[in-house]
């Protein structure tokens, strides 16, 4: 008699949680996470497409746990952490039990990820041998890096017809409403606005993590605005739900999202194949009348960007730009000290493979981040990724005849390009609720070129 694997799938895991129940129950959150995983698989092992638009709710909707407090860096497991690695092996179980799955999709970004994941792996163990680097602190940062690959190649994989794509929107939709209602629920009760579970722990944080808030909104809006530009029909209601998430993006105050948003915008312009007057006029129009119809939004904003340079603050700094004096408040301050760290003291002691993940402490700033930690040769091999992202997205918005194919690969693109600038003052691609929706939308893109072939819609 054949045996029902699913059953054995289910002991297995209750037997598991048992387990660790017993050493972890001062985090109820833990084991709630440990039986929600249980179901997760069986539904993953039935429908591994059901478990990916689970995940796509988890990714903003899920809390976090902090494992371990240790300096420089706390180590926490996130509930969709758990999730991941329970969908990515009832997947794999899935396929081995599949008699039509056809292997492993190759995509563009395979060979570059792995690469810039050696990378990482590589300089972080070089930082343990010189005795610079706590493995135990570093492994946890090289695992997260390696699950958003996990998360990036799953999706790809998952991704079957571009039928199975209006379903991750929804789902990626309703997500984006739930966290903007949120928002909306702390415009009176913050001075900043923050995603779900991102709360301040302390009176040392008392805006939560808003710049995290700030980067997600930039991928789902340059999603949304480009299905505005590309949908034949219904497409105000993206323009309605790109105009409702505005306040929400603006009251984070965080400058660089903020900046990263009008570099999308320009973007998406550029790069937009249809609707060029339309957007530049409602692009036009929403600058010039935003301060008049949003003033409570518009006021905050304002004297945000002009703290930056009152430099009243002890943390202050003062600077020689053009034969000017320039002030920076303590935050802008710590930014451009990152940038002055790293080409004085990081680059010229470790130019090639960096000081390793976790070597050169907590960083804020992306860039000076990545030199610090994986070199110039990490660096550029970050750049190759980028490359690649760009130049998949440009062939699909290019040669698909699928409108929503064209709008993913057009978002993605404003999305890339508006997180690269915030990157210049948030370390935006180590954060948790950044990269998951950014890695997922970059696995629906790529996922897309295999589906639209064997839908016949992309020319090999």
């Amino acid at each position: 008699m054949k045996p029902n694997f699913e059953y054995i799938i289910i002991i297995i895991l209750v037997i598991l949680s048992i387990f660790i129940g017993k050493y972890f129950t001062a985090h109820p959150t833990l084991i709630g996470g440990i039986v929600g995983a249980m179901a997760i698989a069986m539904i993953t092992f039935r429908k591994p497409a059901d478990g990916l638009i689970i995940l796509v709710f988890s990714m903003l909707l899920s809390p976090e746990i902090k494992l371990v407090s240790m300096p420089g860096r706390n180590v926490v497991l996130r509930v969709d952490d758990l999730l991941l690695i329970t969908v990515f092996l009832a997947w794999l179980a899935h396929i081995s039990f599949d008699k039509d799955w056809k292997g492993f999709v190759k995509t563009p970004l395979d060979f570059p990820l792995l690469l810039l994941f050696s990378i990482y792996f590589f300089s972080t163990i070089l930082g343990v041998f010189r005795g610079e680097i706590n493995l135990f602190r570093a492994i946890f940062y090289v695992l997260k890096y390696f699950e958003y690959f996990v998360l990036y190649w799953i999706t790809a994989n998952i991704i079957t017809s571009t039928k199975d794509i209006p379903r991750y929107l929804i789902a990626a939709l309703i997500t984006c409403i739930i966290v903007a209602l949120y928002a909306y629920s702390l415009m009176s009760l913050s001075e900043r606005v923050y995603a779900p579970f991102d709360a301040p722990t302390d009176l040392s944080n008392p805006s939560g993590e808003p710049a995290s808030l700030g980067g997600y909104l930039l991928i789902v809006m340059a999603v949304i605005i480009s299905m505005f530009i590309t949908m034949q029909r219904k497409t105000y209601f993206y323009l309605a739900l790109f105009i409702f998430l505005i306040p929400p993006l603006m009251l984070t105050l965080s400058r660089a999202s903020i900046f990263g948003f009008a570099l999308m915008l320009i973007t998406i312009l550029v790069l937009s194949p249809q609707k060029k007057l339309k957007l530049l006029i409602i692009f036009s129009l929403g600058i010039m009348l935003f301060p008049i119809i949003m003033p409570e939004v518009y006021q905050p904003l304002k004297e945000r960007l002009a703290y930056t340079f009152k430099g009243e603050d002890s943390f202050a700094g003062t600077y020689q730009v053009g034969g000017r004096k320039i002030k920076l408040e303590g935050s802008a301050n710590a930014r451009v000290l990152n940038w002055e760290r790293c080409f004085e003291e990081w680059l010229p002691r470790r130019p090639f493979f960096g000081h390793g993940v976790t070597g050169v402490g907590l960083v804020d700033t992306q860039f000076p981040l990545f030199l610090g930690e994986i070199g110039l040769v990490g660096f550029f091999t970050f750049v190759y990724v980028l490359f690649t992202i760009y130049t998949t997205s440009w062939h699909i918005l290019k040669n698909s005849i699928s409108k929503i194919d064209q709008g993913l690969a057009l978002g993605l693109m404003g999305a890339l390009t508006a997180l690269l600038m915030q990157s210049v003052a948030v370390n935006t691609f180590i954060i948790v609720r950044i990269m998951e929706p950014f890695w997922f939308l970059t696995g629906l893109v790529v996922g897309v070129i295999y589906a639209n072939k064997a839908d016949n819609l992309i020319p090999n």
